[in-house]
């Protein structure tokens, strides 16, 4: 089935799903793993401010593991760039709200 195109290999997709949620200022997706499927959860946009300290977290974790599969360095601008925030303004805000 893999080779018709129909189903990917086991795990493929996370990657896929990841970068997706990136492209659109998603918040981070959530995958629940089963006994027989992986379930990717999908959320609305939300704005950096009005994400839970888990979700920006899991963001800046989903984040730095994009850039590493994909041969690139993360940066303060590359997460800045993710959250969609100057540096002028939020970036005091960006370590006081993400843990660090």
């Amino acid at each position: 089935m893999r080779r018709l195109g129909i189903c990917e290999e086991k795990g493929s997709g996370v990657d896929k799903v990841i970068n997706a949620a990136e492209i659109f200022q998603l918040p981070p997706p959530d995958f629940r793993v089963g006994e027989q499927r992986t379930i990717a959860i999908l959320y609305a946009h939300q704005d950096f401010s009005e994400m839970s300290k888990d979700d920006r977290i899991r963001a800046c974790y989903q984040h730095c593991c994009l850039m590493y599969v994909s041969n690139q360095k993360m940066s303060n601008q590359t997460l800045r760039d993710r959250f969609d925030l100057s540096e002028t303004k939020n970036s005091s805000c960006f370590c006081r709200h993400s843990g660090g």
